[in-house]
């Protein structure tokens, strides 16, 4: 699975890369704070996936699928005012850390726009926790795989528009 996750990364760095420096920089110099963000949220699921597991191996399924919905209800609850928060503090925090001014307005915006995708990643990763916590490892893989492919497809066509995959600098 952290293989994908590397493949996901690296397909974005790639293709930034082409774009042009600042772009890169803007995102990396916002995933350390992203990253601090999405791990509250995945704290929370992972502390239901435990009970899941538990109730599942014990063969008491109606306690697992009780707590699955509460994992989703927590998730969402949690979730959707930790992105709008995230929306509006991330310029702030990317004060305090100093981030480069050439940098800083590519960084809020990607930021803000990860904070706002920050529900659905909550969802994929509670439901792909979920399948992995009753044992179905390979659905998750499967997904995974295929957002990776997704991405390598998307990626140049996202960043760089339908007409064109490739540009001399950022505009």
């Amino acid at each position: 699975m952290q293989t994908l996750h590397v493949a996901y990364n690296l397909t974005d760095m790639f293709w930034l890369g082409r774009l042009c420096r600042e772009a890169l920089a803007a995102v990396n110099a916002t995933w350390p704070v992203v990253f601090l963000i999405v791990s509250g949220l995945v704290g929370f699921i992972q502390a239901g996936i435990s009970l899941i597991s538990q109730y599942w191996g014990a063969r008491e399924y109606e306690s697992a699928m009780h707590s699955t919905s509460q994992v989703f209800l927590i998730m969402i609850a949690t979730g959707i005012p930790l992105s709008l928060i995230a929306y509006a503090v991330l310029p702030s925090i990317f004060e305090v850390l100093g981030i480069p001014e050439e940098i800083f307005p590519d960084a809020v915006i990607y930021g803000r726009i990860f904070s706002l995708g920050l529900i659905v990643f909550g969802v994929m990763d509670a439901t792909i926790s979920i399948f992995s916590a009753v044992g179905g490892t390979l659905t998750p893989l499967k997904v995974r795989t295929i957002g990776v492919l997704v991405n390598v497809v998307l990626d140049p066509v996202l960043i760089f528009g339908l007409d064109r995959f490739s540009v001399d600098g950022c505009s």
